[in-house]
């Protein structure tokens, strides 16, 4: 946990940016930000409704950013979109932060600064948790694709470990597989991680 602190500054508030910002050193993949999504965004986004309603551009990004966080970040991992673009955690959330407007990047959160910190260092702790449930299911997946090598889904299962591994390369490799194999995202077994 060292570590971590050392990345994240503590700060008095955080606005939309820097909260993002700090994520990205978490490296959080769709499995551990749904907390991040049901807890800091859907309450911002439902006090900037209130507050300024809902047809409000702010209120819509709010929105925008709280599909991703919910499910928007897990099906475009699903599907296949991070893998092919080369995509960590990292540049995924670099590719939100470019997609903020001013207005949202700016936009400072209602919840206390200790509340979002201690948010943070529960993501960190799911990602840790993460990398030691996948570490286990690597050694399974492989076995599955060992059994069963011309089975385009087992291979497409194996991307994803890997993907959540960090293992970028090795999970394009396997997507490809996956790919001349016949897998397609549309019809693909796997529907959520």
């Amino acid at each position: 946990m060292i570590d971590l602190l050392d990345k994240i500054p503590m700060r008095s508030q955080y606005t939309v940016e820097q909260f993002l910002e700090d994520l990205k050193k978490v490296e959080p993949t769709p499995g551990t930000v749904h907390r991040i999504g049901a807890e800091l965004i859907y309450y911002e986004w439902t006090c900037c409704k209130r507050v300024r309603g809902e047809d409000d551009s702010l209120t819509k990004e709010f929105n925008e950013l709280l599909d991703f966080f919910e499910e928007g970040y897990e099906e475009k991992l699903i599907k296949g979109e991070l893998t092919e673009n080369e995509e960590t955690p990292t540049s995924v959330i670099d590719n939100l932060i470019d997609q903020l407007s001013s207005e949202l990047a700016n936009t400072t959160i209602g919840r206390s600064a200790d509340y979002i910190y201690d948010l943070l260092v529960a993501t960190h702790e799911a990602r840790q948790d993460e990398l030691e449930e996948y570490s286990k299911l690597e050694e399974v997946v492989r076995n599955e694709v060992e059994e069963h090598p011309e089975d385009p889904d087992a291979w497409n299962e194996l991307r994803l470990v890997l993907w959540v591994l960090g293992k970028y390369d090795s999970a394009k490799k396997a997507m490809k597989n996956a790919r001349k194999l016949g897998w397609d995202a549309e019809t693909s077994e796997i529907v959520a991680l």
